[in-house]
């Protein structure tokens, strides 16, 4: 354990080491997997109002939570993917 700083300068150097399974330590893919999935499906569901009608139809509860659901894994290896891609 350090200080955030600590923390921060150790993001630092495994990025710049290009040493994703390092960087990946300070960085929480789940979260941010989540985030970026349930703004995808909101943005998604916005612009193709009938795909929700469709989700919501089969009864498959909130068209919006199932479409965010059904992405996270696919954004979590994403982003893993571009940290590998990017620390090489």
């Amino acid at each position: 354990m350090g200080t955030p700083q600590y923390s921060l300068y150790r993001l630092a150097v495994a990025v710049h080491g290009h040493d994703p399974g390092s960087a990946e330590r300070f960085v929480d893919v789940d979260r941010i997997a989540r985030a970026a999935s349930e703004t995808i499906a909101a943005d998604y569901l916005e612009h193709e109002p009938r795909a929700g009608q469709v989700l919501e139809a089969l009864g498959q509860g909130s068209a919006r939570t199932t479409a965010a659901r059904a992405l996270k894994p696919l954004v979590a290896q994403r982003v893993r993917a571009e940290m590998a891609k990017n620390g090489s």
